[in-house]
């Protein structure tokens, strides 16, 4: 090793590189510390997210409530069911009063729904008349069919008679 006898100058940094270096230096420690600041901001939320998750949780009270409004609306769906799928029956009666001609009148109603077909048995004033109420029924578009039978003379005079209609099943929705 060689020992100097002249002593050297000590290098001065010059001043731009001395605030280049703080400025780092001052950029790093605040970053790490915005990074230590965030992640304890960021645990302090997720324990908070956690409690009200936790609260969140259902009471016994709550749950037998759910229950009992899910039970009345399985009651109400069927029942929705039940009143969608029923037939109108008074738009029977709504029909043949609006078909039934002036001179007839009918004394017994026999309705079956299974088979969509309604028996009536009536009185006419006369041939004509009742001649009349058959074409205006076999004229309705209600109507699939029309069969008329036990005609006779009644004895105070006119005319009795029994008709079978077969109806469309469109009848009921109207």
């Amino acid at each position: 090793m060689a020992i100097e006898i002249i002593p050297r100058p000590k290098v001065e940094l010059p001043v731009w590189v001395i605030i280049i270096f703080v400025a780092c230096a001052v950029l790093i420690l605040g970053l790490g510390g915005s990074y230590f600041y965030f992640e304890q901001g960021s645990r302090k939320l997720t324990r908070q997210i956690e409690e009200k998750e936790m609260a969140i949780v259902k009471t016994p009270e709550e749950i037998i409530l759910e229950e009992s409004v899910l039970s009345k609306e399985r009651k109400i769906n069927a029942f929705a069911g039940l009143l969608s799928g029923h037939n109108k029956v008074a738009n029977v009666f709504a029909f043949l009063e609006s078909v039934c001609h002036p001179q007839v009148w009918f004394s017994d109603f026999n309705f079956s729904s299974g088979q969509n077909s309604v028996t009536v048995k009536g009185k006419a004033a006369s041939f004509v008349v009742l001649g009349q109420q058959i074409s205006i029924l076999k004229n309705e578009q209600i109507l699939k069919n029309v069969t008329l039978s036990d005609l006779s003379m009644s004895e105070e005079g006119g005319i009795t008679f029994s008709i079978q209609l077969t109806l469309d099943p469109q009848i009921y929705k109207q």
